[in-house]
């Protein structure tokens, strides 16, 4: 009897200190997720998310809930096709697909951030609750009702201002935009220069249109959506060329198929290359270094874009031209007509360009930049940079946005349309470009 009952008690003290365990566990779980925070009303909330987001934790990441309360030094990160609102104390900022922001102290009643990665578009109509924005040791802030924008790619950075004031402080030197102007920030120098339309991305004009509706921007909603109207008429347009392209091959198959004669490809009469050299791809052009251009990945490419490659510009500036580089610039300005690619997730401008170049037979030349952590195209078809003029160059664009960062930067998504331009004035300025 007696050694019955010590079991029960036994029994019922394991049974204790593994619920005490448990509670332990889902306590520290809770705690670290948040949930048995105590809101006041006023702390930084999550909400809108879209897409997959996740949030690190005490150096524990787990995916983002509804209307989670932030902590100091959480962070969130969004995926592909992915965004999340920080709100506090009716300042909002929501983070762009495929970014990393850490929240800072609450100092002083004022949410401090450090934007690592990507973009956020700030909406601060209570300035003395918004502290300082942090990216790559440069302090953005406002004293004032503002709205704004702010990137980070490897080596630079940018803040385009659509209303009120902001402040960049840092590496000894300081700058304030106003209202339509933008902070350029290009390794360890900062600089304000007009903010064009044409420099915004598809998030940027999202936002823009959205908070228009309750704050008067520099841009209004019918110059915002002229430039979504264009730059869809353009990818139509872009599908349709590609489209027109390949029913021309098709047809000059069947052609070749029905005389016996094989069906060849020649990029010649597209480069206007003399003597056929400039069909000839270079030592160091045609295919990617590492970074997929070259990889073996046709047998999961399931996803397709377009790609053109033109240097009109150069038609109107031959003056410019260095000579004996006349006979690389095609009659129509035209090196690739807009051609449809397959591409696998993941791949970037850079790889699609230089394969494409590749299987063309067009020469490509380019360099890594360590500073911005990408490919830098120095010449196509054996038009490089300052060929045209001291401000002359490649660009690209993809879906009608010309990105600031570089083309093996740019990761593709199904259906984009990439175009690369050479520009001779204004830096991009004569292709619909901007300096910013």
């Amino acid at each position: 009897m007696e050694t019955k009952k010590n079991r029960k008690i036994f029994n019922f003290i394991m049974l204790a200190v593994i619920a005490v365990i448990f509670a332990a566990g889902i306590f520290a779980v809770g705690n670290t997720k948040g949930w048995f925070s105590a809101s006041d009303g006023q702390s930084a909330v999550c909400t809108d998310k879209v897409g997959v987001v996740t949030i690190e934790r005490n150096g524990v990441s787990f995916d983002l809930g509804k209307n989670v309360e932030l902590k100091e030094n959480d962070i969130l990160r969004t995926k592909d096709k992915a965004g999340v609102r920080v709100n506090y104390k009716d300042n909002s900022v929501f983070l762009n697909e495929n970014s990393e922001l850490m929240i800072g102290s609450f100092s002083e009643e004022k949410m401090n951030l450090t934007l690592n990665g990507g973009e956020i578009f700030v909406t601060d109509d209570k300035p003395d609750k918004l502290g300082t924005i942090n990216i790559q040791g440069i302090e953005i802030s406002s004293d004032e009702e503002s709205v704004f924008s702010v990137n980070v790619q490897t080596g630079s950075a940018g803040v385009n201002v659509f209303a009120g004031k902001v402040k960049a402080v840092g590496n000894g030197q300081s700058c304030e935009a106003i209202s339509g102007q933008a902070i350029s920030i290009v390794g360890t120098e900062i600089a304000v220069v007009d903010l064009k339309i044409q420099s915004l991305n598809g998030f940027n004009i999202e936002k823009a249109m959205e908070t228009g509706k309750d704050h008067k921007l520099c841009f209004s909603e019918d110059e915002l959506q002229k430039i979504l109207d264009e730059r869809e008429a353009e990818a139509e347009k872009a599908a349709e060329n590609a489209e027109e392209m390949e029913d021309g091959d098709n047809s000059s198959a069947s052609s070749a198929s029905g005389s016996g004669k094989d069906k060849t490809s020649s990029a010649s009469g597209s480069t206007g290359s003399p003597s056929g050299s400039g069909n000839s791809s270079s030592g160091s052009g045609g295919s990617s270094s590492g970074s997929g251009g070259g990889s073996s990945a046709s047998d999961n490419r399931n996803l397709s874009c377009t790609i053109e490659i033109r240097c009109d510009t150069i038609l109107n500036n031959m003056g410019n031209l260095t000579p004996g580089k006349e006979g690389y610039v095609p009659s129509n300005g035209v090196i690739l007509k807009t051609t449809t690619v397959k591409f696998s997730q993941g791949e970037t401008v850079f790889d699609v360009l230089t394969r494409v170049c590749s299987n063309k037979g067009i020469q490509i030349e380019y360099s890594w930049t360590p500073m911005y952590g990408s490919y830098y195209i120095e010449g196509i078809n054996h038009l490089y940079e300052f060929d045209c003029g001291e401000q002359s160059g490649w660009m690209y664009k993809v879906n009608g946005w010309f990105p600031n960062y570089g083309c093996s930067s740019y990761t593709l998504e199904e259906g984009d349309t990439i175009v690369w331009c050479y520009t001779c004035n204004g830096y991009g300025a004569d292709v619909g470009g901007s300096v910013y």
